[in-house]
């Protein structure tokens, strides 16, 4: 969960000697695995999702960005910023999640 923590904060995260390496996130997404689906926090997901993208790791994102987002759920949707729907629009094939994401892009760019 440190991870967690030092990736909110771009000071936190240099200060503490972390790379843009694929090896941190493999890690959090591990983790991520570990904890049931009912019991992750949304947090979590997005967090690991928005390091990915500023880490510019697209070939990570591409590989978890699918199948991570129904963990979600519409709470947890609901968290996501248009910005971050930028990024997940190609990479979503479900059409109630496609649905979804263009709902939380309206909400923010009217």
């Amino acid at each position: 969960m440190s991870l967690i923590r030092e990736a909110g904060s771009t000071h936190i995260w240099h200060r503490t000697g972390h790379a843009p390496g694929r090896e941190e996130l493999d890690e959090g997404f591990a983790l991520l695995e570990r904890i049931p689906v009912a019991e992750r926090l949304p947090e979590v997901v997005i967090v690991l999702l928005r390091l990915a993208r500023e880490l510019g790791r697209d070939d990570w994102f591409a590989e978890h960005a699918g199948p991570m987002l129904p963990s979600l759920g519409s709470e947890g949707l609901g968290r996501l910023r248009a910005t971050d729907v930028d990024s997940l629009r190609d990479r979503v094939q479900d059409t109630a999640l496609r649905t979804a994401l263009a709902s939380i892009e309206r909400v923010w760019r009217g």
